[in-house]
């Protein structure tokens, strides 16, 4: 195990008030505390958007994103705060991102995206080759959650297509069901995830936990998968690179 593995957390729903992440600035501060005593050094701020339920103001996300990097640089020089969206995918999607409407990665060509969980897999890949005609570079969130990819080569094709897998940490240890972790697992061990996600909410739902999921990766993988997965894919995101 990799006690000293330093993360980049590209799923985290950390600023206040915004959607069902932190309630509060107090609550940011307190899973910010949590994140970086687990080794994250870098987190992209991912609130929700969705067409019906959360139409949050890009200005507002990066004032609020640079409250928080405030914050953060009161725990520690080396903590990082980036702007970002998770993405309730829509057949506007491509043209609210084109507007400036929506938010991609830190500003670079990807973009985390979701999907209704009944979402088929013809609908998912459209989606892709929607966005990466229009330059995109899709990330699905939390793909352990699409039934529709546990099809045998739908998580392949997809990345052939153009797409970024992204799965949670916790779905390594604490799926409900043994058979939801086996398949998350074996997703990791073949090597199809590109980068992995804390999904945090607030601290009594969903909140920062990585100890257990890292120490199982750099059991179960060579260190050189684990390093890409925690550090080297995200990294690759920020500097706006195609991954190695």
């Amino acid at each position: 195990m990799n006690e000293t593995a330093e993360i980049i957390d590209i799923h985290a729903h950390i600023l206040p008030g915004l959607d069902d992440g932190a309630r509060d600035m107090q609550e940011t501060r307190a899973m910010l505390l949590k994140a970086y005593a687990q080794g994250i050094r870098i987190i992209i701020a991912t609130p929700h958007y969705h067409y019906r339920n959360h139409q949050i103001q890009p200005e507002s996300i990066k004032i609020l994103t640079e409250e928080v990097q405030k914050i953060a640089e009161q725990i520690a020089d080396d903590f990082k705060i980036y702007s970002g969206q998770e993405i309730f995918y829509a057949e506007s999607t491509v043209d609210q991102l084109g507007n400036g409407e929506i938010l991609t990665m830190a500003g670079t060509r990807y973009v985390l995206v979701e999907f209704s969980l009944s979402a088929s897999y013809n609908r998912i890949y459209r989606a892709v080759r929607k966005l990466i005609g229009a330059g995109y570079i899709p990330i699905l969130a939390h793909i352990e959650r699409y039934r529709s990819l546990r099809t045998e080569g739908a998580v392949e094709e997809l990345t052939k297509a153009g797409a970024c897998m992204q799965m949670n940490y916790g779905s390594l240890m604490g799926f409900r069901h043994l058979a939801d972790r086996r398949w998350c697992r074996k997703m990791i061990l073949e090597d199809q995830i590109h980068f992995l996600g804390t999904d945090m909410h607030r601290m009594d739902y969903r909140p920062p936990k990585v100890t257990e999921g890292i120490g199982w990766l750099y059991r179960k993988v060579d260190q050189g998968q684990a390093d890409r997965l925690v550090w080297g894919n995200p990294v690759s995101m920020l500097e706006n690179k195609f991954l190695n």
